[in-house]
């Protein structure tokens, strides 16, 4: 019988593919009957062992690339979001100086405002001052100042006439015009002027000296008495009565300070006369039935005003 040649029944080849390609190694083996069984089996045993390990070394190389690949990508991804980082901070720079420029803009700006509302508030007080200067206290008064005028008050009900309270000023004028002279011897001589006994004009003064205290301080029987509200009031009359032009003036008599003193009252406060500022102290004295009042003092910015 002739020995069969074929390639793959050849002892070279069957190695050969344990080595290449182990499975098809070992079926070639026990196809062919090359070799003994205890050789075929040992040859299996330790190809198997030989292909396990080799797919195992080749796995791990395997993965060992794949970490590598993974390692290298995100590598690339690190560089590669540096980069973005980078890219995100010079716009962010870029940014940041665009704003403060702009910032630096309207500061500029809001100071040539501001500085431009400085020049037109000192041109203002300027104009202002030059008007001021102009303008004196007496122009701002008609030469013929009315000092004397009616009031709105209601008339007050006091316990004494005005005949008993003239007749007890003129007694006690003569009274203390001559001090170094006796009550009696005083009383004595009022006699004639009266026509009533000395006894009596003594018993008429003490009877009425109450009443005329109260009537110089403004007591009445019905509650009328002079009040604030009525010296602001008067303020007011006189000035608008007494300004050169009445719709020129402004003033808010209701701020004024006001003190009382009997019948006589001082007022202080603040008017403007065609936009310029005056400051005033007015003085006033008012008759005993409240219906007409007096100025006898005038003071504006200090300069006393002939009346």
């Amino acid at each position: 019988m002739k020995e069969d040649k074929r390639f793959y029944k050849q002892k070279w080849f069957i190695v050969l593919m344990l080595f290449i390609f182990t499975p098809l190694g070992i079926l070639l083996l026990w196809l062919n009957k090359t070799w003994k069984h205890r050789t075929n089996v040992i040859l299996t045993m330790s190809f198997s062992v030989y292909f396990i390990l080799f797919g195992i070394l080749a796995q791990t190389d395997e993965k060992a690339s794949g970490n590598g690949d993974e390692e290298e990508k995100s590598s690339m991804e690190l560089i590669n979001d540096d980069k973005e980082d980078k890219a995100k901070e010079r716009k962010l720079k870029y940014r940041e100086e665009k704003l403060k420029d702009e910032e630096k803009r309207l500061r500029d700006r809001e100071k040539k405002l501001k500085d431009k509302e400085k020049a037109l508030k000192d041109r203002s007080k300027k104009q202002e001052s030059n008007k001021k200067d102009s303008l004196t206290e007496r122009d701002i008064l008609k030469s013929d100042i009315k000092t004397s005028f009616k009031t709105n008050i209601e008339k007050p009900q006091h316990t004494i006439t005005k005949e008993d309270y003239k007749k007890y000023n003129d007694i006690m004028k003569y009274l203390n015009q001559y001090p170094e002279k006796d009550e009696d011897t005083l009383f004595k001589e009022l006699e004639s002027v009266y026509g009533e006994p000395a006894a009596d004009l003594k018993k008429f003064i003490n009877s009425t000296m109450q009443d005329a205290i109260d009537y110089d301080s403004g007591k009445t029987i019905n509650d009328v008495s002079l009040e604030e509200q009525d010296i602001k009031n008067s303020t007011a009359i006189f000035f608008k009565k007494n300004v050169k032009d009445a719709d020129l003036l402004d003033i808010d008599s209701n701020k004024a300070d006001v003190t009382i003193t009997n019948l006589r009252a001082i007022s202080k406060g603040e008017l403007s006369y065609d936009s310029i500022k005056f400051n005033y102290i007015l003085k006033t004295e008012f008759t005993g039935d409240l219906q007409e009042t007096n100025v006898f003092q005038l003071k504006i910015n200090e300069i006393n005003i002939d009346l």
